[in-house]
């Protein structure tokens, strides 16, 4: 399983769908998006999110539009080391 979230660390929404993967327990690699600097205009990042907006959520190279992290709800949970 990979995940991808390309977001921006003022971002509520950023913020909202690290803290779902985090009580998942799912590890994730996180890709700073500048919204600040207009980052999320540029054509590499039009390429990932045609609406250019933050947070993206990508997991095993799909798009969840709504980052919902309904499709991480699916994937096998890490084991407990309790």
């Amino acid at each position: 399983m990979n995940i991808t979230i390309y977001g921006f660390w003022r971002s509520i929404a950023s913020f909202r769908v690290r803290v779902a993967l985090r009580l998942k327990g799912l590890p994730f690699e996180e890709i700073p998006i500048d919204i600040l600097s207009g980052e999320q205009f540029e054509p590499g990042y039009a390429a990932v999110n045609a609406e250019r907006v933050v947070p993206t959520f990508i997991h095993d190279g799909h798009s969840d539009d709504d980052c919902r992290c309904s499709s991480a709800d699916d994937a096998p949970r890490p084991q407990s080391s309790r």
